[in-house]
């Protein structure tokens, strides 16, 4: 039998072709698996690993399914627990792990965010699938943060009806705010700005949404004799997200150094440098008797928070208060009207 070069050829090029799906098949299916609804899903080892990591990191504080913002959650200083054994009759609520007297007031605000973290109130509204984190039992934890004369005009009920609706909170900044030279030294100011997961009123067999929300406040601590530091009063503005995209020049913060200290007080000739940290904006600006400095914060709905002034005196920045006494509510600080009881 007489075998053409073509069959050869033919022959061999068919033998090669089996060789080499062979080697592929060997080589790439102890590496692969094999979906249950047939064919091959390929999926190394190194992918599976690297996978559970960032499945892991989402689901750090279950914020995967909390956090809608790109902006992650400020990384607080405490975690709370409730004790192995819970007395309801029991004061003060001290969790275990957290101090009975606070030394600075960052700490105590910490502290307070970190306990509402994991408290909800959702009774009689939408939201969850039953109870959420831990319920209303970390409220009394929460509400011994509060200075004693806060507790005299808040009891511990209205507190926790305050947080009607409210299934989560996560503290999103903290940030030290303007103080008054007439601030007494036992008192301190800060922005605070949180996220919240709430809900509308339930209605039977009718599914509601459950909504985020930003706040941003001022929030003020104060030392209390031989109970360190805590938090006197809390006031919240809810943010807009439609205002500035479509009116309004006051949430961008080169244009409100423009307008007030150019265009209105003559202060200054020309902005001559803006720096981004993070949240944090400043704005550097020259005029006729001096360098000046305004500290900004970007919110979550994009607005620039004036929080800060400063004019430069030799190599330090000296904090001040240039603005009108009409014109405080440009900043935000115990001056704004917005705050005053």
């Amino acid at each position: 039998m007489v075998i053409s070069v073509q069959k050869i050829v033919k022959l061999l090029a068919v033998f090669f072709l089996l060789t080499s799906t062979l080697l592929v098949w060997y080589l790439w299916v102890p590496n692969s698996t094999q979906s249950v609804m047939g064919g091959f899903v390929h999926q190394s080892k190194y992918d599976l690993e690297n996978y559970a990591k960032i499945r892991n990191k989402e689901n750090e504080y279950s914020e995967r399914f909390q956090r809608p913002a790109k902006e992650q959650a400020l990384n607080l200083k405490y975690h709370f627990q409730l004790p192995e054994q819970i007395d309801e009759g029991k004061l003060p609520k001290i969790a275990p792990g957290y101090p009975g007297n606070y030394a600075n007031a960052v700490d105590v605000i910490h502290a307070y965010y970190s306990i509402l973290k994991e408290a909800a109130n959702m009774y009689g509204y939408s939201g969850g699938c039953g109870t959420v984190g831990l319920d209303k039992l970390p409220y009394p934890y929460a509400y011994e943060l509060l200075s004693p004369s806060k507790k005299m005009q808040l009891p511990l009920s209205s507190f926790i009806q305050s947080f009607s609706g409210i299934g989560h909170t996560t503290l999103l900044k903290v940030l030290p705010a303007y103080m008054p030279p007439d601030t007494p030294e036992n008192r301190q100011y800060h922005l605070v700005e949180i996220e919240v997961i709430t809900g509308p009123r339930y209605k039977e067999n009718k599914a509601q949404p459950s909504c985020f929300a930003y706040y941003y406040g001022l929030i003020t601590t104060e030392q209390v004799a031989s109970g360190g530091w805590k938090i006197k009063s809390l006031n919240y503005l809810p943010e807009d997200f439609l205002c500035a995209p479509y009116h309004h020049w006051d949430w961008d913060a080169p244009s409100i150094v423009e307008a007030i200290y150019k265009n209105w007080y003559g202060l200054i000739d020309k902005i001559v440098n803006i720096e981004r940290k993070d949240s944090l904006i400043y704005v550097y600006a020259i005029g006729k008797q001096g360098r000046y400095r305004f500290d900004f914060v970007r919110l979550t709905n994009g607005y620039d928070i004036l929080l800060h002034e400063y004019i430069a005196q030799g190599i330090r920045w000296k904090e001040t208060n240039l603005l009108k006494k009409e014109h405080q509510d440009f900043k935000f600080s115990i001056l704004n009207s917005c705050f005053k009881n």
